[in-house]
C-alpha cells in the first residue's frame, strides 16, 4: 500500500521506516516545519515539575543552557515517543505514558500539591486548552513559554498532488488536529476534494479525525489509543482487508 506521511520532517524518517519495513511504500510530505526557541526557557527556580506535551518541548530544552537543572525534577509526557525522548536526555523520574494530555492533567493534579510551586509546560505556539484549564482549575499555575513555533506548508507538493489525483495513495496518517485541518484545507485549496474520497485517512485522535469534517463523506480510521503502534496496528489491519 501506498502511505502519505504528514509528519514534520525531524519525525517522518522512523515511522517511514517501520511502515516500510511492513512493506509499504511511503510518501513523505510535512504539513508543518517546526523551528525550535530554546531561548524562550528561563530559569527554573522555584519550578516543581515539567510537562512536555510533545517531543519538539524536550528538544528546545536540549539545546537549552536549563536541561541540566531540568532533570532534576519529574517530567510528566504524553506519548511513548516523547516518554523515551526524556530518558534518552538524563531524568530519572519520567512520569507519563501512551494517554491523553487530558488524562495527564488528571495523574498530576493526584500526584502533585499547586501550592508547591509552579509548572513549566514546554509548549508551542499552538496550545490545546484541555490541559492548562484543568490544571489552572485545581490551583496550579502553569509557566509555558512558546520554546518552538510550527508552520504550516502554503500548499501541496507537486509530487504529493499527483499522487492523490492519480489515486495511488491508499492511506493518509494524520498525527494531530492541526495537521489534519492543514491537510484539509490544502487538499480542498487545490480542487481535490474528489481525490480525498480514496485513501483511508489514519487518524491518531477523534479531534483530527473532525479536523476533516471539510472534505465531506470520506474513509476514516482512529487509532485506539493516541500512540504510533497503535497507528502501525491500524495500517495493518487495512492492509489485510485490502
Amino acid at each position: 500500500m501506498r502511505i502519505l506521511v504528514t509528519r514534520p520532517r525531524g519525525d517522518a524518517a522512523a515511522l517511514a521506516d517501520r511502515l516500510e519495513r511492513l512493506g509499504h511504500s511511503v510518501l513523505s510530505e510535512p504539513l508543518l516545519t517546526i523551528e525550535l526557541l530554546p531561548g524562550a526557557i528561563g530559569p527554573l527556580e522555584g519550578v516543581t515539575a515539567i510537562v512536555a506535551t510533545s517531543r519538539n518541548g524536550l528538544r528546545a530544552l536540549a539545546a537549552s543552557p536549563r536541561l541540566a537543572p531540568a532533570r532534576a525534577l519529574p517530567l510528566f509526557t504524553v506519548g511513548r515517543s516523547t516518554s523515551a525522548l526524556g530518558r534518552e536526555l538524563g531524568f530519572g523520574d519520567l512520569r507519563g505514558g501512551d494517554g491523553t494530555a487530558i488524562e495527564l492533567a488528571e495523574r498530576i493534579a493526584v500526584e502533585l500539591d499547586p501550592a508547591a510551586g509552579p509548572i513549566l509546560h514546554l509548549a508551542g505556539d499552538h496550545v490545546t486548552a484541555g490541559l492548562g484549564k484543568r490544571l489552572t482549575a485545581r490551583g496550579f499555575r502553569l509557566i509555558r513559554p512558546v520554546c518552538y513555533q510550527s508552520r504550516a506548508q502554503s500548499s501541496l507538493s507537486p509530487a504529493c498532488a499527483a499522487e492523490l489525483a492519480a489515486g495511488s495513495i491508499g492511506a493518509v496518517i494524520l498525527l494531530s488536529p492541526r495537521t489534519a485541518a492543514i491537510y484539509a484545507r490544502l487538499t480542498a485549496a487545490d480542487g481535490r476534494l474528489d481525490a480525498a474520497h480514496g485513501p483511508v485517512h489514519v487518524c491518531i485522535s477523534g479531534a483530527a479525525a473532525e479536523a476533516l469534517v471539510a472534505l465531506g463523506p470520506i474513509q476514516v480510521a482512529i487509532a485506539r489509543r493516541p500512540n504510533l503502534d497503535e497507528i502501525v496496528a491500524l495500517v495493518r489491519g487495512l492492509a489485510a482487508d485490502a
